[in-house]
């Protein structure tokens, strides 16, 4: 690691820190409260299993993956730890991502990688990103499977996203395109990054059937693909969504906020999409200037990415949503900003007055 990326990851870390203990602040020692989902689901459903309920039976169930879960009950094996740890880990996977944005974003122009990741961090607190959440830990490794040469890796560290959040499957067109589009199609390449997705997913989903039996391995895959394994079990939570969007398995294939109550999907997305316009907006320009001036794969690849990772939203309009796409939006508001910033530099006007 060079002097320039010391320096970047070292500021990266900061911030990161620095929001994630700020959210502790407010609610350890503030009047915010635990957000809804930790207090309502993931802490309720990790203490049944650590007082013996077995994992997606019936009040230790939820739609997410395991990969998450088993982090989940995990850290609340830690007791009045488990609200420090978890924050400190999801700063750090926010750390991890901001700074794996700027490597990444930094093949097209380090400038752009810089003010990338520093977009995403400061972004990330008005959506939610420092909350105990899934989509920070889906973020870190999503950008390593973007960043690895080797399909093998690629596809372990995608795979490893998707048992956090399913919602990065809508990304597996852009994480496989390197892969698949060679001029010769090398049929080892695509074996190997399918084994190692495969071969990660069958890993956590042993991990279930070895400690919880086949029951919870039926229970949960109905719960997280809505597979039908003939084994049903209650939710860890009520229906607070008011729309029954959270408590059937599979929720997110079947309950669709935007065909099932329209106004409120529109109201919602408005809502929570104002914490982030300064973001939007820059996107907006960004997409708009790659579009008419400079149609690189790299650049059309972020247009790409940030639309199929904003797909969820045909689903829910929840401001945590907001995190999966952010990474790409805050990139395409960088190359914007970069970009205007060294045109005002080589402006007439600017080498007159020099």
């Amino acid at each position: 690691m060079d002097g320039r990326n010391w320096r970047v990851s070292l500021v990266y870390l900061v911030v990161s820190l620095a929001n994630a203990a700020a959210r502790y602040g407010h609610v350890a020692f503030g009047d915010a409260t635990l957000d809804k989902d930790a207090e309502h689901s993931y802490r309720p459903l990790a203490e049944a299993v650590n007082s013996g309920t077995p994992l997606y039976f019936d009040g230790a169930a939820t739609n997410k993956p395991p990969g998450f879960l088993l982090a989940d009950v995990a850290i609340e094996s830690l007791g009045d730890l488990y609200l420090p740890v978890f924050l400190l880990a999801v700063g750090l996977c926010n750390f991890g991502g901001a700074y794996l944005l700027y490597r990444y974003v930094s093949r097209a122009d380090w400038r752009v990688g810089v003010a990338a990741g520093g977009i995403h961090l400061l972004a990330l607190y008005p959506v939610s990103g420092y909350y105990i959440n899934v989509r920070s830990f889906a973020v870190l490794f999503l950008l390593g499977s973007l960043l690895a040469s080797r399909p093998s890796v690629r596809g372990v560290l995608f795979a490893a996203a998707g048992l956090f959040t399913q919602y990065v499957v809508f990304l597996l067109p852009l994480v496989a395109y390197p892969v698949v589009a060679r001029s010769r199609f090398d049929a080892r390449r695509v074996a190997a990054f399918c084994a190692g997705g495969v071969g990660v997913t069958a890993l956590a989903w042993a991990a279930v059937f070895g400690i919880w039996g086949q029951e919870s391995l039926l229970a949960g895959l109905n719960w997280t693909y809505g597979l039908p394994t003939g084994v049903e079990t209650e939710p860890a939570w009520g229906d607070r969504t008011g729309v029954g969007g959270g408590t059937e398995p599979a929720s997110y294939l079947a309950r669709s906020w935007l065909v099932a109550r329209p106004r409120l999907w529109f109201a919602r997305f408005g809502l929570h999409s104002a914490p982030i316009v300064p973001v939007l907006f820059g996107a907006v320009l960004g997409v708009t200037h790659t579009l008419r001036t400079e149609r690189t794969p790299f650049r059309l690849g972020l247009v790409a990415a940030a639309a199929l990772a904003a797909l969820p939203f045909l689903v829910r309009t929840l401001i945590d949503y907001w995190i999966l796409p952010l990474p790409f939006l805050s990139a395409l508001a960088a190359l914007y900003v970069v970009s205007d910033l060294q045109r005002m530099e080589t402006s007439p006007t600017r080498a007159e007055a020099d």
